[in-house]
Protein backbone atom coordinates (compact mmCIF):
# COMPACT_ATOMS: atom_id res chain seq x y z
CA UNK A 1 0.00 0.00 0.00
CA UNK A 2 1.12 3.04 -0.63
CA UNK A 3 -0.01 6.01 1.38
CA UNK A 4 -0.77 9.54 0.05
CA UNK A 5 -1.30 12.35 2.46
CA UNK A 6 -3.46 15.37 3.31
CA UNK A 7 -3.78 17.94 5.57
CA UNK A 8 -6.36 20.67 4.65
CA UNK A 9 -9.45 21.31 6.33
CA UNK A 10 -8.97 18.94 9.18
CA UNK A 11 -8.14 21.09 12.29
CA UNK A 12 -7.67 20.85 15.99
CA UNK A 13 -7.17 23.91 17.93
CA UNK A 14 -5.93 24.71 21.58
CA UNK A 15 -6.60 27.88 23.12
CA UNK A 16 -4.67 28.02 26.39
CA UNK A 17 -5.55 31.34 27.07
CA UNK A 18 -9.61 31.65 26.88
CA UNK A 19 -12.38 29.82 28.27
CA UNK A 20 -14.68 28.69 25.51
CA UNK A 21 -18.15 30.03 27.14
CA UNK A 22 -20.14 -6.74 2.06
CA UNK A 23 -21.51 -9.51 3.92
CA UNK A 24 -18.84 -12.73 5.28
CA UNK A 25 -19.41 -14.88 2.41
CA UNK A 26 -16.95 -17.89 2.36
CA UNK A 27 -18.16 -19.68 -1.36
CA UNK A 28 -16.60 -23.24 0.15
CA UNK A 29 -15.88 -25.93 -2.18
CA UNK A 30 -17.17 -28.99 -1.77
CA UNK A 31 -15.27 -30.95 1.49
CA UNK A 32 -13.11 -28.33 1.98
CA UNK A 33 -13.08 -26.43 5.01
CA UNK A 34 -10.98 -23.43 4.23
CA UNK A 35 -12.84 -20.21 2.48
CA UNK A 36 -12.30 -19.23 -1.19
CA UNK A 37 -12.64 -15.48 -0.09
CA UNK A 38 -11.38 -13.42 2.41
CA UNK A 39 -14.10 -11.49 4.02
CA UNK A 40 -15.46 -8.68 2.12
CA UNK A 41 -12.89 -8.49 -0.35
CA UNK A 42 -13.39 -9.84 -3.95
CA UNK A 43 -10.47 -11.26 -6.08
CA UNK A 44 -9.68 -9.16 -8.82
CA UNK A 45 -9.48 -11.03 -12.13
CA UNK A 46 -6.04 -10.84 -14.37
CA UNK A 47 -6.88 -8.09 -17.12
CA UNK A 48 -8.40 -5.66 -13.95
CA UNK A 49 -5.07 -6.07 -12.52
CA UNK A 50 -3.13 -5.42 -15.96
CA UNK A 51 -5.62 -2.21 -15.80
CA UNK A 52 -4.78 -1.13 -12.87
CA UNK A 53 -1.13 -1.50 -13.47
CA UNK A 54 -1.52 0.59 -16.74
CA UNK A 55 -3.34 3.27 -14.99
CA UNK A 56 -1.31 3.47 -11.92
CA UNK A 57 1.49 6.35 -12.13
CA UNK A 58 5.10 4.72 -12.53
CA UNK A 59 7.78 5.58 -10.37
CA UNK A 60 11.33 6.07 -11.55
CA UNK A 61 12.63 8.93 -9.26
CA UNK A 62 12.67 6.99 -6.08
CA UNK A 63 13.90 8.85 -2.16
CA UNK A 64 14.83 6.80 0.81
CA UNK A 65 14.34 7.43 4.42
CA UNK A 66 15.87 5.52 7.09
CA UNK A 67 17.37 5.40 10.59
CA UNK A 68 21.15 6.10 10.32
CA UNK A 69 21.70 4.81 14.17
CA UNK A 70 20.31 1.62 13.29
CA UNK A 71 23.12 -0.77 11.90
CA UNK A 72 20.96 -3.33 10.07
CA UNK A 73 18.78 -0.62 8.69
CA UNK A 74 21.54 0.65 7.24
CA UNK A 75 22.88 -2.43 5.44
CA UNK A 76 18.97 -3.18 4.24
CA UNK A 77 19.17 0.49 2.85
CA UNK A 78 22.12 -0.24 1.31
CA UNK A 79 20.87 -3.36 -0.31
CA UNK A 80 17.80 -1.74 -1.51
CA UNK A 81 19.61 1.14 -2.93
CA UNK A 82 21.82 -1.32 -5.23
CA UNK A 83 18.45 -2.86 -6.33
CA UNK A 84 16.91 -0.19 -7.12
CA UNK A 85 19.96 1.64 -9.17
CA UNK A 86 19.88 -1.88 -11.08
CA UNK A 87 15.79 -1.70 -11.83
CA UNK A 88 16.70 1.49 -13.33
CA UNK A 89 15.49 4.31 -10.68
CA UNK A 90 17.69 7.10 -9.89
CA UNK A 91 17.78 7.73 -6.03
CA UNK A 92 17.08 11.16 -5.02
CA UNK A 93 19.48 11.95 -1.94
CA UNK A 94 17.31 12.75 1.10
CA UNK A 95 18.26 13.88 4.62
CA UNK A 96 17.33 11.07 6.99
CA UNK A 97 17.71 11.49 10.82
CA UNK A 98 19.85 9.47 13.52
CA UNK A 99 22.73 11.83 12.90
CA UNK A 100 22.58 13.69 16.33
CA UNK A 101 18.59 13.77 16.27
CA UNK A 102 15.85 11.74 16.99
CA UNK A 103 13.44 13.90 14.44
CA UNK A 104 13.65 14.08 10.54
CA UNK A 105 15.79 17.11 9.65
CA UNK A 106 13.92 18.14 6.37
CA UNK A 107 13.52 15.87 3.03
CA UNK A 108 16.13 18.18 0.77
CA UNK A 109 15.36 17.03 -2.67
CA UNK A 110 12.18 15.70 -2.14
CA UNK A 111 10.79 17.72 -5.15
CA UNK A 112 11.78 15.62 -7.46
CA UNK A 113 10.71 12.15 -5.71
CA UNK A 114 8.06 10.36 -7.37
CA UNK A 115 7.60 8.02 -4.17
CA UNK A 116 9.71 7.81 -0.98
CA UNK A 117 10.49 4.92 0.44
CA UNK A 118 10.52 4.68 4.50
CA UNK A 119 12.85 1.68 5.71
CA UNK A 120 12.12 1.27 9.69
CA UNK A 121 8.76 1.18 11.70
CA UNK A 122 5.43 2.73 12.11
CA UNK A 123 7.59 5.64 13.85
CA UNK A 124 9.62 6.12 11.05
CA UNK A 125 7.03 6.41 8.80
CA UNK A 126 5.19 8.64 11.00
CA UNK A 127 7.92 11.07 11.08
CA UNK A 128 8.22 11.13 7.00
CA UNK A 129 4.15 11.57 7.06
CA UNK A 130 4.68 14.99 9.02
CA UNK A 131 7.39 16.46 6.87
CA UNK A 132 6.08 15.33 3.60
CA UNK A 133 2.72 17.14 4.53
CA UNK A 134 0.62 18.63 1.48
CA UNK A 135 3.41 17.21 -1.37
CA UNK A 136 1.12 14.81 -2.71
CA UNK A 137 4.06 12.17 -2.71
CA UNK A 138 3.31 8.75 -1.61
CA UNK A 139 4.96 7.05 0.83
CA UNK A 140 5.65 3.11 0.84
CA UNK A 141 7.07 1.26 4.54
CA UNK A 142 9.24 -1.12 4.64
CA UNK A 143 8.51 -2.74 8.23
CA UNK A 144 11.82 -3.00 9.98
CA UNK A 145 10.57 -2.52 13.11
CA UNK A 146 8.00 -3.50 16.35
CA UNK A 147 4.40 -3.29 14.91
CA UNK A 148 4.31 -2.47 11.56
CA UNK A 149 0.70 -1.35 11.20
CA UNK A 150 1.54 1.04 8.61
CA UNK A 151 4.97 0.01 7.40
CA UNK A 152 3.73 -3.62 5.95
CA UNK A 153 5.54 -4.93 3.50
CA UNK A 154 8.00 -7.31 4.63
CA UNK A 155 11.89 -7.34 4.55
CA UNK A 156 12.26 -10.96 2.95
CA UNK A 157 9.66 -9.85 0.05
CA UNK A 158 10.68 -6.30 -0.12
CA UNK A 159 12.51 -7.35 -3.62
CA UNK A 160 9.80 -8.88 -4.99
CA UNK A 161 7.12 -6.10 -3.97
CA UNK A 162 8.43 -3.03 -5.28
CA UNK A 163 9.37 -4.85 -7.97
CA UNK A 164 5.43 -4.88 -8.42
CA UNK A 165 5.09 -1.36 -7.93
CA UNK A 166 7.56 -0.30 -10.25
CA UNK A 167 5.19 -1.47 -12.88
CA UNK A 168 2.38 0.04 -11.66
CA UNK A 169 0.74 -2.86 -10.04
CA UNK A 170 -0.21 -1.17 -6.66
CA UNK A 171 -3.07 0.17 -4.75
CA UNK A 172 -2.68 3.68 -3.93
CA UNK A 173 -4.55 4.61 -0.55
CA UNK A 174 -5.02 8.52 0.81
CA UNK A 175 -4.91 9.72 4.40
CA UNK A 176 -6.12 12.55 6.10
CA UNK A 177 -4.00 14.37 8.60
CA UNK A 178 -4.61 17.18 11.83
CA UNK A 179 -4.08 20.96 11.61
CA UNK A 180 -3.06 21.62 15.28
CA UNK A 181 -2.85 25.09 16.38
CA UNK A 182 -1.77 26.11 19.83
CA UNK A 183 -2.50 29.35 21.46
CA UNK A 184 -0.05 31.31 24.40
CA UNK A 185 0.02 33.99 25.56
CA UNK A 186 -1.36 35.63 22.20
CA UNK A 187 1.08 33.40 20.04
CA UNK A 188 0.00 30.90 17.99
CA UNK A 189 2.07 27.86 17.12
CA UNK A 190 0.55 25.45 14.10
CA UNK A 191 1.99 21.44 13.91
CA UNK A 192 0.45 18.42 11.51
CA UNK A 193 -0.16 14.98 13.15
CA UNK A 194 -0.85 12.01 11.19
CA UNK A 195 -2.21 9.79 13.97
CA UNK A 196 -3.25 11.78 16.78
CA UNK A 197 -3.12 15.13 19.23
CA UNK A 198 -3.12 14.30 23.17
CA UNK A 199 -3.94 17.17 25.37
CA UNK A 200 -3.15 15.90 28.60
CA UNK A 201 -1.95 16.14 32.28
CA UNK A 202 2.46 16.45 32.57
CA UNK A 203 3.65 17.03 36.45
CA UNK A 204 1.26 16.03 38.61
CA UNK A 205 -1.73 13.57 39.43
CA UNK A 206 -4.34 15.62 39.44
CA UNK A 207 -6.89 15.47 36.40
CA UNK A 208 -7.34 18.29 34.20
CA UNK A 209 -10.31 20.17 33.56
CA UNK A 210 -11.32 21.87 30.42
CA UNK A 211 -14.62 22.64 28.14
CA UNK A 212 -14.76 21.74 24.66
CA UNK A 213 -16.57 23.16 21.76
CA UNK A 214 -17.19 21.88 18.45
CA UNK A 215 -17.78 24.06 15.19
CA UNK A 216 -18.20 26.52 17.93
CA UNK A 217 -20.59 25.34 19.84
CA UNK A 218 -20.32 24.29 23.61
CA UNK A 219 -20.12 20.63 23.74
CA UNK A 220 -18.90 19.45 27.33
CA UNK A 221 -17.18 20.42 30.16
CA UNK A 222 -15.80 18.01 31.95
CA UNK A 223 -12.74 16.99 34.38
CA UNK A 224 -10.64 13.87 32.70
CA UNK A 225 -6.65 13.03 32.68
CA UNK A 226 -6.99 14.38 28.84
CA UNK A 227 -8.46 14.24 25.83
CA UNK A 228 -7.48 13.01 22.24
CA UNK A 229 -8.48 13.65 19.06
CA UNK A 230 -7.71 10.78 16.05
CA UNK A 231 -7.91 10.31 12.36
CA UNK A 232 -8.78 6.86 11.10
CA UNK A 233 -4.89 6.47 10.90
CA UNK A 234 -4.44 6.83 14.59
CA UNK A 235 -7.61 4.76 15.73
CA UNK A 236 -5.52 2.16 15.67
CA UNK A 237 -3.11 3.81 18.17
CA UNK A 238 -3.38 5.71 21.30
CA UNK A 239 -7.14 6.05 20.53
CA UNK A 240 -7.92 2.06 20.59
CA UNK A 241 -6.16 1.53 23.76
CA UNK A 242 -8.09 4.61 25.44
CA UNK A 243 -11.49 2.27 24.02
CA UNK A 244 -12.20 3.96 20.84
CA UNK A 245 -13.85 2.44 17.76
CA UNK A 246 -11.80 0.97 14.77
CA UNK A 247 -12.16 3.50 11.68
CA UNK A 248 -11.81 2.15 8.26
CA UNK A 249 -8.34 3.99 7.40
CA UNK A 250 -10.21 5.89 3.85
CA UNK A 251 -12.83 7.59 6.27
CA UNK A 252 -12.81 11.36 6.31
CA UNK A 253 -13.72 11.49 9.88
CA UNK A 254 -12.01 12.10 13.29
CA UNK A 255 -12.36 10.40 16.96
CA UNK A 256 -12.97 12.53 20.16
CA UNK A 257 -11.77 10.55 22.97
CA UNK A 258 -11.79 11.58 26.44
CA UNK A 259 -9.12 10.04 28.98
CA UNK A 260 -10.44 8.29 31.61
CA UNK A 261 -13.15 11.16 32.57
CA UNK A 262 -14.36 11.82 36.26
CA UNK A 263 -18.24 10.95 34.73
CA UNK A 264 -20.13 8.00 32.86
CA UNK A 265 -22.10 10.25 30.37
CA UNK A 266 -19.05 11.77 28.34
CA UNK A 267 -18.32 8.48 25.63
CA UNK A 268 -15.98 8.80 22.61
CA UNK A 269 -17.25 10.36 19.35
CA UNK A 270 -17.50 10.16 15.67
CA UNK A 271 -17.01 13.80 14.12
CA UNK A 272 -17.10 14.79 10.76
CA UNK A 273 -13.16 15.26 9.37
CA UNK A 274 -14.19 19.28 8.32
CA UNK A 275 -14.95 19.62 12.27
CA UNK A 276 -13.15 22.40 13.97
CA UNK A 277 -12.16 21.06 17.57
CA UNK A 278 -11.49 23.40 20.38
CA UNK A 279 -10.34 22.87 23.66
CA UNK A 280 -9.83 25.84 26.43
CA UNK A 281 -8.32 25.26 30.19
CA UNK A 282 -11.03 25.91 32.92
CA UNK A 283 -9.45 29.15 34.68
CA UNK A 284 -8.39 28.41 38.35
CA UNK A 285 -7.59 24.19 37.60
Amino acid sequence: RIHDLHCTRHHAVIDQENVLGEKQDYNSNPGCQEPRWNAGVRKPSPDKEQNRAAMNKQFTQLGLVWNHRHQAIQEVAGNLREFLTKAGCQIIPIDSYGNGSSRLQGLQGRDNCGMVIVLGGDGSLLAAARELRGTGIPLLGINLGHLGFLADILPDSMRADIKEILTGNYVEEHRIMLRVEITKAGKTTVYNAFNDLVLSKWDGLQMIEFQTTLDERFLNRQRADGVLVATPTGSTAYAFSAGGPILSPELEALLLISICPHTMGIRPLVVDADAVIEFGWIKGT
